[in-house]
């Protein structure tokens, strides 16, 4: 199955579609609900991918390309999950505005890991 882009994802959308795994940009933590995180988190069909340490917005909750290698362990360790299910030949939902480019600020706060996330 391919890869579908969706705008705005809501709880109902994951509620109504429980065959369908829904992506969301998620902290290490696995924890708040704030971002894509409000809609998503707790679904069972919702695979979080780790792109900011903890939902705190202090400087030490954001990741920075001192620690790629790890950065770059952790988004390959969450996409294998994305992986399998596509393997599986189900249907996978990518947010429009990707992850790691709001709350996170990867861009900014670690370009070259943002670049990494953008080949995966």
């Amino acid at each position: 199955m391919p890869i579908l882009v969706q705008k705005r994802i809501y709880r109902a959308d994951l509620r109504a579609n429980r065959h369908v795994w829904y992506v969301f940009g998620d902290n290490e933590a696995r924890t708040g609900k704030g971002g894509q995180a409000r809609e998503m988190r707790d679904e069972p069909n919702a695979i979080g991918i780790a792109t900011k340490r903890t939902p705190s917005r202090a400087d030490d909750a954001y990741w920075s390309d001192k620690d790629y290698s790890r950065n770059v362990a952790c988004l390959e360790h969450d996409f294998r999950s994305v992986a399998a299910a596509l393997r599986r030949g189900e249907l996978v939902v990518w947010p429009l505005d990707g992850i790691g480019t709001d709350r996170a600020d990867l861009a900014n706060r670690a370009p070259r890991t943002f670049e990494k996330l953008q080949e995966l």
